[in-house]
């Protein structure tokens, strides 16, 4: 029980510290693996919602700075 909690509490620890692509891999049947699942899917959300809002910015900046480009970089004239 003891190096569940651990496994767990390291999981959460990582993914609380940015590294959102963590997922935390307990089968147990009980408790700890529901919340093991929930930091999980957390975890997934956040993921998706960084990518999102990236894509958001990205999108944005074209917009407003044509000249803009992922591959070159440059410095708009505007």
């Amino acid at each position: 029980m003891v190096g569940l909690i651990q496994a767990l509490r390291a999981g959460a620890a990582r993914i609380g510290a940015g590294d959102l692509g963590q997922r935390i891999s307990i089968k147990t049947g009980d408790e700890l693996e529901s919340l093991a699942d929930q930091f999980n899917e957390m975890g997934a959300r956040l993921q998706e919602s960084y990518a999102d809002l990236e894509n958001k910015v990205e999108q944005r900046t074209a917009e407003l700075c044509p000249c803009s480009s992922r591959r070159r970089p440059r410095k708009c004239s505007r």
